[in-house]
């Protein structure tokens, strides 16, 4: 009489194991906090009725894996990434919806072939860095790399009189390089030979050996994630 009911108890553990990923996603969602405030819709005012470029990172929607405050690992999850308001735009069951910062500590996708992965929780004050804002994440270890992308919304400010200015509102990228030292110091560069060379200090010569044998470009946001790699190895 016991095998039965030991039948009966593999199979519904099995049923529970198989549905588990997915009532975790569901769980996050029913008791998720959406936001509702500095969002792309109640963020500005287009008064010309169109505008060009888009607040978005990715316009396209992508599925990606999604990192909450709570440590749980939530895959598969349909995602923008808003510039804009520097918020995460996700999709589930056919509705979409802005998470609070506070709630998602890092997200990441694939898209057009190249990895991005986003993380926040970082904190500088001389370079207005709070804990909410998420960064790009190029590089980790004990020599840090991360890339602000912000996009910024300009009012059409067309003069017809001398035809100059913008006839359109419009997005623009602004984006900036965040070096950070084994000390914790946070500084923002520009991604040129002396100024990267310097950074690393003592390290520089053998910096510049590697860009030189491996045809590295300063300006190039992967070849930079292969020097702070390559860094990052050495004593």
């Amino acid at each position: 009489m016991k095998h039965p009911l030991l039948y009966l108890f593999l199979i519904s553990t099995l049923a529970v194991g198989s549905t588990h990923a997915q009532d975790t996603v569901d769980l996050f969602f029913l008791n998720q906090q959406f936001t509702t405030q500095s969002t792309f819709i109640t963020g500005y005012n287009s008064n010309a009725g169109y505008y060009e470029g888009t607040p978005f990172f990715n316009s396209q929607w992508v599925k990606g894996s999604v990192i909450t405050s709570a440590g749980n690992r939530l895959e598969h999850i349909e995602m923008k990434y808003e510039a804009f308001s520097q918020l995460l735009m996700v999709k589930h069951k056919g509705d979409s919806t802005y998470i609070h910062p506070q709630i998602v500590n890092g997200f990441s996708f694939d898209d057009n072939g190249k990895r991005f992965r986003f993380s926040n929780g970082h904190y500088d004050e001389n370079l207005r860095i709070d804990r909410n804002k998420y960064l790009q994440v190029l590089a980790e270890g004990k020599w840090s790399l991360y890339k602000d992308v912000q996009k910024v919304f300009k009012e059409a400010n067309f003069d017809p009189v001398f035809q100059t200015g913008n006839r359109y509102d419009n997005f623009t990228e602004q984006t900036r390089y965040l070096f950070v030292n084994p000390q914790g110091e946070w500084i923002a560069l520009i991604p040129r030979r002396r100024s990267v060379e310097r950074f690393f200090g003592d390290q520089s010569g053998k910096v510049r050996d590697f860009v030189r044998q491996n045809d590295l470009d300063y300006a190039n946001d992967s070849h930079l994630a292969q020097l702070f790699e390559f860094v990052n190895t050495l004593d």
